[in-house]
């Protein structure tokens, strides 16, 4: 090993070194240029995206500690986008996507570079690693997206907001009638038809009902789209 090398990663299964930092009386003047490259005009001015990559490969690159280098970098990386919007309140984690597909992750910070950092790794074509870092976060915002969108649609979550008159409608269609008109809905409800006409204008407004027939004189109204999956046991009543 050469001299200075503070000291290598090695590949277990090879016993050949995977990667040579640089020596380590480089590392605090490298470390103090990134942090102000991150807060230089030119970081602020790049998408905050790939800002953070940029910092998480230099840092991790750099290799400034003796072990955890890479979680500091995928931290730190997540902290800048936290700071700046993309935190998506905590659902958003690096660190799983990239346990999803570790030989991939590898694959694209070390690009294919020569072992020693001054031999490329201080100064590389980040494309690669930007490209992954990016898709990471696509695949992780994604998920977010369709687990949100599941539980937003989920029958608890759409009767969280109705009362018990409107649950009973609710009930009134399923059980006995897949079309409703008002004298049916105010013989249900033991109330004049004037009642139900008032009621009806609020069940539209929340989208439990909307028109089974016609667009002007309408005769009878449907479930809701939102509500046409809720069946009698979500309501908690019995068959």
């Amino acid at each position: 090993m050469p001299p200075g090398v503070l000291f290598a990663v090695w590949d277990k299964s090879t016993g050949r070194p995977d990667y040579i930092p640089p020596y380590y009386e480089d590392v605090p003047m490298l470390m103090s240029e990134l942090v102000d490259w991150v807060n230089s005009r030119e970081a602020k001015e790049l998408p905050v995206p790939v800002k953070a990559a940029i910092f998480a490969y230099q840092l991790v690159t750099i290799h400034p500690f003796t072990d955890g280098n890479g979680r500091t970098a995928r931290a730190m990386a997540n902290y800048i986008l936290m700071q700046n919007g993309y935190d998506l309140r905590g659902f958003y984690s690096v660190e799983e996507h990239y346990a999803a597909d570790l030989k991939s992750y590898y694959e694209s910070i070390q690009m294919g570079l020569p072992v020693n950092y001054y031999d490329g790794r201080n100064d590389p074509d980040l494309s690669p690693w930007i490209s992954f870092f990016l898709e990471s976060m696509y695949k992780a915002y994604k998920d977010v997206v369709r687990v949100t969108r599941s539980f937003t649609e989920s029958a608890k979550v759409k009767l969280a907001g109705l009362g018990e008159k409107d649950k009973r409608l609710l009930l009134l269609a399923l059980r006995f009638e897949k079309h409703l008109n008002p004298s049916t809905i105010a013989s249900w409800f033991e109330v004049t038809p004037k009642t139900v006409h008032n009621w009806i204008k609020d069940w539209l407004r929340l989208g439990l009902l909307e028109p089974a027939t016609g667009s002007v004189r309408i005769r009878s109204y449907k479930i809701g789209e939102r509500y046409k999956d809720v069946t009698i046991e979500d309501l908690g009543f019995e068959k």
